[in-house]
């Protein structure tokens, strides 16, 4: 007796009315599969148009990640049926003014004729937008290869992600975008594709602005870099619109482009990367760390350096020679005012130590007390030689007076009490003597006027000035004189 599989194997197939005799197996499985192949590609006659490829989520990633564009033929520039297929239906979709979504394509692929998965129509999707065929937009915002990626894997989008046939650019627009690239940028733009040469623009045009922003950072230290910030704008301006706007537009900016970029960001960069903005720093420095030794020189030169660090263009012309010629003059006549400074201090200080090495107080002081007194002196006399400050020097060289006074009060302070008397020993009047200086004494006369403007004046200050004297000699104070 027969059985199914042999039944199934001798029987005749009829397959849309017509015989079906693609299978000639003996085996009754093997035909009843075979022709369940043949009635799918008679349901999907354009499922043939993918061929045997594989088109998964593995395959999608490496479209969009690696750019891999020839799974169906070894031209990844020309189209393959299934692309020129999805790209046919966009147009005419676009020509009736129909948006189309992701979730439009998926549903159209999956229904007859082309019984296409969900993953082989997003894989066709991707080898178009990739070959920069088509575009893609969700929530008006233009999608780069991460945003596409990330709508492919987020179902919730599909329904908001609107893809179009990209705008045929006229080649004369696109070659002429990429001159513009060219000589506003300093580079090649590589691509051909009227999409990837606008999206590359607007790429550098956004990373130059944000170097541009850096700079304007230091704006309050390099006053000329403000006249960068039209420069930063329009590049914002350019690098946020989409690639459509870029095109209608640019012809519009172009001139104010290449200008700026000509006459003030060119020649600010070249200036910030030489010689000329290190010796621009050095004046900077040295006009700032000097403010307070310019008034003790003759310094009509610090004009220069003012003018120099407060001019918009100080990179033209002679303008930083000019300036490290006149920084260079100041540092001599600084430098020398110091060091005639510094001896003073020095000189001046050493004689108030030999001064107090003389008087009786010294004299009858400890060892201690000796040292105790003249150190001061031997600080400040150590300290000149570091200090930068021609008037910090003059000034330690005016306080010499009090400090010498103020150490022979010390001394006095210090010395040895007399030996206690008996009781029945009448204590000798033993005056203390103090020190004063005549710089002090000076400070006590009070006049009712600020200045003296005739001889009575004089006489009067003269007279007020012998009463404080005296007075102080009453008291019993030593006045110095220096």
């Amino acid at each position: 007796m027969a059985t199914i599989n042999d039944l199934l194997a001798h029987a005749t197939i009829y397959m849309n009315g017509v015989v079906n005799r693609t299978s000639s197996s003996n085996d009754g499985r093997t035909r009843i599969l075979e022709t369940a192949q043949d009635l799918i590609q008679l349901a999907y006659p354009k499922l043939r148009l993918l061929g045997s490829v594989t088109l998964d989520e593995a395959q999608l990633r490496v479209i969009m990640a690696k750019g891999e564009l020839s799974l169906f033929n070894n031209d990844q520039n020309s189209l393959s049926a299934p692309e020129q297929e999805m790209l046919n239906l966009l147009g005419r979709r676009k020509t009736q003014h129909d948006r189309t979504t992701l979730s439009d394509l998926r549903d159209h692929f999956s229904r007859k004729p082309y019984g296409w998965s969900t993953m082989a129509v997003w894989c066709i999707t991707a080898l178009l937008f990739k070959k920069g065929k088509i575009e893609a937009k969700n929530a008006e915002n233009d999608l780069d290869d991460k945003g596409m990626m990330d709508v492919f894997d987020n179902n919730r989008t599909w329904l908001s992600t609107l893809v179009s046939p990209q705008l045929e650019i006229p080649f004369t627009e696109v070659k002429h975008l990429k001159e513009v690239y060219l000589e506003a940028f300093n580079e090649t733009n590589p691509y051909t594709e009227a999409k990837e040469v606008a999206m590359l623009f607007r790429e550098k045009a956004l990373t130059q602005q944000k170097g541009i922003l850096q700079l304007l950072v230091e704006g309050e230290l390099y006053p000329f870099l403000k006249a960068l910030a039209p420069l930063a704008d329009l590049l914002h301006k350019l690098a946020m619109m989409n690639y459509v706007e870029l095109y209608k537009n640019f012809r519009n900016y172009e001139d104010e482009l290449l200008d700026l970029k000509e006459t003030v960001y060119d020649p600010i960069i070249q200036f910030w990367h030489s010689e000329q903005k290190n010796i621009f720093d050095q004046i900077f420095r040295f006009h700032n760390d000097n403010q307070a030794n310019f008034d003790h020189i003759e310094a009509p030169e610090r004009e220069t350096l003012s003018q120099l660090l407060k001019e918009s263009t100080p990179y033209k012309g002679d303008r930083i020679r000019e300036g490290k010629q006149a920084m260079d003059c100041l540092a001599e006549k600084i430098r020398d005012k110091i060091t005639r400074e510094r001896q003073l201090l020095i000189e001046k200080a050493q004689e108030k130590i030999n001064q107090l090495k003389i008087s009786y107080e010294y004299l009858d002081a400890s060892k201690d007390i000796q040292d105790i007194a003249v150190r001061p002196f031997e600080e400040i006399i150590t300290k000149a030689g570091k200090q930068p400050y021609i008037g910090n020097l003059k000034s330690e060289r005016n306080s010499l007076s009090e400090l010498y006074t103020l150490q022979l009060n010390y001394m006095v302070e210090k010395k040895p009490k007399p030996p206690t008397l008996r009781d029945d020993e009448d204590p000798l009047p033993r005056p203390t003597i103090r020190f004063t200086s005549i710089a002090r004494v000076e400070k006590e006369v009070r006049l009712n006027k600020t200045q003296l403007e005739n001889m009575e004046d004089v006489e009067t200050y003269i007279s007020k000035l012998r009463e404080a004297i005296e007075q102080k000699i009453k008291e019993n104070y030593r006045i110095t004189l220096n």
